[in-house]
């Protein structure tokens, strides 16, 4: 191959690190960004938008909740984007959280854009990734947004900028962020502002196009010599 393209720089860094100083360049997925930023800061929803699964971080997810359920206003819900499973139900009974969740199941485009209009923070404190659209499709609508710090998460999310990253698997973490976010208005005005505006520049398709444009033309220019 002339060039290996990758997602983010952690998965540079493997590429070299199993194949030696392979020729490796980063284009990062973009998407369609909004012109204006669309959040909402009077919104109620707390959104976990994937497969309700361990390796997804779903449940330390409802368990962050759980510990804070009692300590932030009680119009705050969880909005559950996804697929779930018997495993998911039984902690949702057992925790008492059926009057505080919302479940929409698989959200084609236009559904998205209806949920996000009611959306505080998106959260996903996955164990493994690639690179999470979720998080990039949150922030261009300028959603703060919790993260693990795993693989290209923390390349997306500015820890205290964008959202927070937290370790992989801390639930306590998880929680105190996401109260944090909740209980404070100025500060998901911040990393509203922030993310819509990081998108626009690292994210947006625009970029992706330039990038990939630019590459192609620098292969074929080389190879015609």
């Amino acid at each position: 191959a002339d060039v290996n393209i990758v997602l983010g720089e952690c998965l540079k860094e493997q590429i070299i690190q199993f194949a030696g100083n392979v020729k490796t360049i980063v284009v990062r997925k973009g998407i369609k960004t909004q012109e204006s930023n669309q959040y909402n800061n009077d919104g109620f929803g707390i959104l976990f938008l994937g497969w309700f699964q361990e390796i997804k971080g779903f449940f330390d997810f409802l368990n962050a909740f759980n510990k804070i359920k009692d300590s932030i206003d009680g119009r705050f819900k969880l909005i559950l984007c996804g697929g779930a499973n018997e495993e998911e139900q039984r902690l949702i009974d057992a925790f008492g959280l059926k009057d505080r969740i919302y479940y929409m199941g698989w959200a084609d485009k236009a559904k998205k854009e209806e949920l996000f209009k009611n959306v505080l923070v998106n959260v996903l404190p996955s164990y493994n990734e690639g690179l999470p659209m979720s998080i990039i499709e949150t922030m261009a609508y300028g959603i703060p947004n919790i993260g693990s710090n795993i693989t290209t998460i923390p390349e997306i999310i500015v820890n205290n900028q964008t959202g927070y990253i937290v370790e992989a698997g801390n639930i306590d973490g998880i929680a105190e962020k996401l109260e944090t976010i909740l209980q404070n208005p100025e500060i998901r005005n911040r990393f509203s502002r922030q993310s819509f505006e990081r998108v626009g520049k690292e994210f947006s398709l625009h970029k992706q196009i330039q990038t990939t444009k630019k590459l192609y033309y620098k292969i074929m220019e080389v190879k015609s010599k």
